[in-house]
């Protein structure tokens, strides 16, 4: 079973080292973490709101907050859909992403990756008995294609991109989603960090192609509201997989967490403004660290958002794993070696 031979995931099992140093008393600076800590207000929760939350709810989604999501996507990122046909709400983008793959994958079919990718990616492939196929960081988009066989069905992107922080432009998109439709392959792509991008940078597939022919895009809200306990994700797509995958959720979900939607639902826009000024200050840090780095001699890989540096030690004898667990166990401070991320990327930390 393919279960046997996954591998765990090093960013979580780093930070469960993390955990454990710090229930011994150590002050560990903690940058292996992949959350925001906003400064968030705590609504109240009505006994109406509790008293519904104790009970299932719509396995799709409430109705109301995917309501909200729609006119979200449209006012940020002029994305058009259909809150009741092209949206399902779920417990963490993570399991979607999980219940995509296992609807279109089957064995010995093949999706492709760039790296460097979010861990859990290539084992999920693996877990649905399938197989991931990854591109090493410095391939041209020219170059694509040759990756591309008759076992290839799906394509999975990150964007903006965990952990270099990369965002794609439109021209980008396009052209791999084009190349998707040549092709027959499915592209699913990820957009957790959406809502961290300012100045209008982002381009969201959802504006791209609105009749979702080879598309699923997956969000989440426990990144963008700095929720990431809470588990709440979704995907938009057309109504045939919408309705595929929620066959799914319902066999291994039910629904997501009722009072967590209501909560959400009822303070969406309040936590929305909450967060938002942060974003701000968030990518105002990230330029001055950004430089810092510079003036340290160090590189990294191209990024303009997220609250992630891919750094670039192939300047350096070193093996990364050992960096990380010398940096956490000597000096209290915790990375990601960038094995997690691909082997193309063995040689970097996040």
């Amino acid at each position: 079973m393919p279960t046997k031979s996954i591998p765990n995931a090093i960013s979580i099992h780093i930070n469960d080292l993390v955990y454990k140093e710090k229930l011994l008393g150590k002050d560990i600076t903690t940058l292996s973490l992949g959350e925001a800590f906003f400064d968030l207000p705590q609504f109240s929760i009505s006994s109406d709101m509790m008293e519904f939350g104790y009970h299932y709810s719509d396995s799709q989604g409430l109705p109301s907050l995917r309501k909200k999501i729609c006119k979200h996507y449209k006012d940020k990122f002029n994305g058009v859909f259909d809150y009741n046909e092209n949206l399902l709400i779920s417990s963490g983008s993570k399991i979607i992403i999980f219940m995509c793959l296992q609807y279109l994958l089957e064995e010995d079919d093949e999706a492709i990756i760039f790296e460097p990718a979010w861990l859990s990616y290539q084992h999920q492939i693996t877990l649905v008995g399938s197989k991931p196929k990854l591109i090493p960081f410095d391939t041209p988009l020219s170059k694509v294609n040759q990756f591309i066989t008759n076992a290839t069905k799906v394509l999975i992107i990150n964007n903006p991109n965990n952990p270099s922080g990369k965002i794609y432009t439109r021209n980008e998109l396009t052209t791999l989603y084009t190349l998707c439709l040549q092709h027959n392959i499915f592209m699913i792509i990820d957009e957790a960090y959406s809502d961290f991008v300012i100045n209008d940078q982002f381009t969201s597939m959802t504006s791209i192609d609105n009749q979702f022919k080879n598309l699923i895009v997956i969000n989440s809200l426990s990144k963008n509201f700095g929720l990431s306990g809470w588990r709440i994700g979704f995907m938009i797509a057309n109504n045939t997989l919408i309705q595929n995958i929620l066959n799914i959720n319902q066999h291994l979900i039910t629904c997501a967490p009722t009072i967590l939607q209501c909560y959400i639902n009822d303070h969406f826009d309040e936590l929305l403004k909450a967060t938002k000024p942060q974003i701000i200050k968030l990518a105002e840090k990230r330029l001055l660290i950004q430089n810092y780095i510079k003036s340290c001699g160090l590189k990294c890989l191209n990024g303009d958002t997220t609250f992630y540096f891919f750094i670039d030690l192939n300047d350096f004898d070193c093996d990364t794993i050992e960096l990380s667990k010398k940096l956490l166990f000597e000096h209290q401070i915790s990375v990601v070696p960038g094995e997690a991320y691909g082997k193309s990327t063995k040689k970097f930390i996040r």
